[in-house]
C-alpha cells in the first residue's frame, strides 16, 4: 500500500503574474502520476511572497507564521485522517478524500446523501429512485438520529427492526428498508469508508417477508369492466382503461405512465409494444396486444392513439397520487372491497396467465420476471384454487 504524499502549489493554474499580484495557493494530494486531487487552503498571496524552491511562502511575508499554521493544519488533518485508514487496513482513495472534504467523514447518512446526489446529478438513477432512497434515509434518520460510521453494528439494525416494527410497517416493506441499509453500507466499504468485517449484516439475516399476492377475481373485474362510463368523468375512464390495460398486460404503474407511441409498433397482426422496463435492471418486453385477452388491451391503445394524436406519450400525463385517489374510487362503483392498485393489476394478469394456459414461460415472458421461480408462484396458486374448487364439489354422479 502506496501512502500519499503531499506538497503545496501556487499559481497552480500558471497564470503570468506580476510581483505584487496575488495568487491561491493549494494542497496536492498525490495519489500517482496519473492521478491527484488539488484541494484550495483559502490562502492568498502576493507572487513576491512564495519561496518555489521550498515550496512555502519565504518569511519576508508578514504574517508568515500565520498562513504556515493555516498551511500545515491543512495538510496535518488530511494526513492524520490517511493514517487512520491504513491502521483500519484502509487507504487514503480519491474517493474516500471526496467524503472527507465534503464534511461526511462521520456521518453515515450524510455520506449515502451526497451520493445519491451525486449519482442523479450524473443521471445514474431515476429522479423516482432518488427520491425514494431520500425518503428511506429520513426514515433512518427518525429512527436512529444521524447516523455515525462508528454506530453501524447489529445494535443499530436491531434498533431500526424495532423502529419499523413499531411504525407499524408491513414486513416486506422492512425487508425493503434493510436492502437499502445494506446497499450503503456496501457502498461504503466499496469506498473505504467503513471496514468491511464491521458490516453488520455478514450476521444478520434480514426477512424479507412474504408478498401477499392479491388479485381480482374475474366478477371484480367483470365488475370494473361494466361501470357506467356515461357518468364518470373523462380523468377516472382514463385511469380506469389505464388499470384494466395493466390488468391484461401486467404492466406496472411506472411503465404505464411512461409509455411512448414510439415503442408501438402497428403490424399486419396488430398492435405490438416493446418496450425496457423502468424497475430493476429493465427488461426487454414484447407484447402483442391482439393476442392477449381476446385484443382487450388493443382496443385501449387504439383509442388512445386515436384521441391524443399529438402527445408523445400514449397515456396522457397524470400523477401517481391521482392515480391512487381514482382507484378508491372505482374499486366503490364497483362495489369491490379490496383496496385497488397497480400491483394487484399485475398480479391479475399473471394468475389469468396461470389459469388459462398454465404456461410458467409464457407468463415470465408477459410480466418480464428474471427468474422463472417467480413465475412457477403463479402456478403453484392456480393449482391450489383447482384443489379447493375440487374439494367444494359434491360429486354425485
Amino acid at each position: 500500500m502506496k501512502k500519499v504524499t503531499y506538497s503545496f502549489i501556487f499559481n497552480r493554474r500558471g497564470k503570468k503574474l506580476a510581483q505584487d499580484e496575488r495568487a491561491p495557493i493549494h494542497l496536492e494530494v498525490y495519489f500517482s502520476r496519473t492521478t491527484r486531487r488539488w484541494l484550495p487552503t483559502g490562502v492568498e498571496i502576493e507572487s513576491r511572497y512564495w519561496d518555489t524552491k521550498a515550496g512555502l511562502p519565504n518569511k519576508k511575508h508578514p504574517n508568515y507564521t500565520g498562513i504556515y499554521q493555516i498551511l500545515n493544519n491543512k495538510k496535518n488533518e488530511i494526513e492524520a485522517y490517511e493514517l487512520s485508514l491504513i491502521n483500519q487496513g484502509g487507504e487514503l482513495t480519491p474517493d474516500v478524500l471526496n467524503v472527507f472534504i465534503n464534511g461526511t467523514k462521520d456521518s453515515f447518512i450524510s455520506f449515502a446523501e451526497c451520493f445519491v446526489s451525486d449519482e442523479l446529478n450524473a443521471k445514474h438513477i431515476s429522479k423516482k429512485t432518488a427520491t425514494k432512497y431520500k425518503s428511506n434515509l429520513g426514515i433512518f434518520r427518525n429512527a436512529a438520529g444521524d447516523i455515525r460510521f462508528a454506530d453501524i453494528n447489529e445494535t443499530l439494525i436491531n434498533k431500526l427492526d424495532l423502529y419499523f416494527v413499531q411504525q407499524g410497517y408491513e414486513q416486506t416493506t422492512i425487508g425493503k428498508f434493510h436492502a437499502v441499509m445494506k446497499k450503503f453500507i456496501k457502498l461504503a466499504e466499496r469506498k473505504g469508508v467503513l471496514d468491511m468485517k464491521k458490516n453488520p449484516y455478514l450476521h444478520y439475516k434480514v426477512n424479507m417477508g412474504q408478498s401477499e399476492r392479491v388479485n381480482l377475481e374475474p366478477s371484480e373485474l367483470q365488475a370494473l369492466e361494466s361501470l357506467d362510463r356515461a357518468v364518470m368523468p373523462t380523468n377516472l375512464i382514463e385511469i380506469l382503461d389505464r388499470f384494466l390495460y395493466s390488468c391484461w398486460t401486467g404492466i406496472r404503474i411506472g411503465d404505464i405512465l411512461l409509455l411512448s407511441k414510439d415503442k408501438i409498433k402497428h403490424t399486419d397482426d396488430g398492435l405490438v409494444v416493446e418496450f425496457i422496463t423502468e424497475k430493476g435492471k429493465g427488461t426487454r418486453l414484447v407484447h402483442h396486444l391482439r393476442h392477449l385477452f381476446n385484443g382487450k388491451p388493443e382496443k385501449i391503445v387504439q383509442k388512445y392513439l386515436d384521441l391524443y394524436p399529438d402527445i408523445a406519450t400514449v397515456f396522457p400525463k397524470i400523477s401517481e397520487q391521482e392515480v391512487n385517489r381514482c382507484l378508491k374510487t372505482l374499486a366503490y362503483m364497483a362495489g369491490i372491497k379490496k383496496t385497488l392498485t397497480f400491483h394487484m393489476a399485475r398480479h391479475t394478469c399473471g394468475t389469468a396467465l396461470a389459469d388459462i394456459t398454465a404456461n410458467p414461460y409464457l407468463i415470465m415472458d408477459i410480466l418480464g420476471h428474471g427468474d422463472i421461480k417467480t413465475s412457477m408462484i403463479y402456478i403453484h396458486r392456480s393449482a391450489e384454487r383447482i384443489k379447493r374448487q375440487l374439494q367444494a364439489v359434491t360429486w354425485n354422479w
